[in-house]
């Protein structure tokens, strides 16, 4: 079971949910599983409204043990809306979390470095990613969607017609299928490609035309201060 912890103060956690008692809830629900031995995962996605609150989060995870993912990847949403992204972290605040997360994580750094040098160098025939090659989403209308983040690219729906048919035949998935990583021609030259995840959706859904070729810039600057940081041990802007 995966849910979402935002913070330990009810107030914060609360604004952001804005449901008035989702804390206690949610706090309560996770106990419960636990009691149950039930194996859970919480997430703590990081914004601005509990940036500096989120770690207690953490430390009370550790301290019932159960993992904690506090991610700052927050992207636009899937109708290309980006109201949502007035409460994403600044480049300066993901800095300090990554500077942050040296000191309470000492194998950070190690995790890093070694996360990069296992990536191959990017070859230009490659595909992008999973997305209509090894993996698709259904939603509960029949939808299929390329992926969980991408709902507003609709490249079927199984109440019309087969999963194996739309798999097969449906030409936006063929359009997905074909892309390679030389169609991306400025990552295949980044020199910090190898501390990024390329994404389609994070580029599509903050284009306003929906353009998954449009690179998001916000991530690249993410993954630079990421090499910076396994580098120099320094994650600058």
């Amino acid at each position: 079971v995966q849910t979402s912890l935002y913070s330990m103060d009810a107030k914060i956690h609360d604004s952001i949910t804005q449901q008035v008692g989702s804390f206690e809830k949610t706090k309560s629900g996770i106990l419960k599983l636990l009691e149950n031995d039930i194996p859970l995962q919480i997430s703590c996605p990081l914004l601005k409204q509990n940036v500096n609150s989120y770690m207690d989060v953490v430390k009370w995870g550790k301290k019932h043990d159960v993992n904690v993912g506090a991610d700052y990847v927050i992207i636009g949403q899937y109708n290309c809306d980006t109201q949502n992204l007035q409460n994403r972290l600044s480049l300066e605040d993901i800095s300090e979390i990554l500077k942050q997360r040296t000191i309470t994580d000492p194998q950070y750094l190690n995790k890093i470095t070694a996360d990069a040098e296992k990536k191959e160098k990017m070859r230009p025939g490659d595909f992008v990613c999973s997305v209509c090659n090894s993996s698709i989403c259904i939603a509960e209308n029949g939808n299929v969607y390329p992926c969980a983040g991408w709902q507003g690219f609709v490249v079927g729906n199984i109440v019309e017609s087969s999963l194996y048919n739309i798999w097969n035949y449906s030409k936006k998935i063929q359009y997905l299928r074909n892309l390679k990583r030389k169609d991306f021609p400025k990552c295949l030259q980044c020199p910090d490609n190898q501390f990024c995840t390329m994404c389609m959706v994070r580029n599509a859904n903050e284009n306003p035309a929906g353009n998954p070729l449009e690179v998001n810039e916000f991530f690249c600057n993410i993954a630079k201060m990421n090499r910076e940081l396994a580098i120099n041990g320094t994650a600058e802007i």
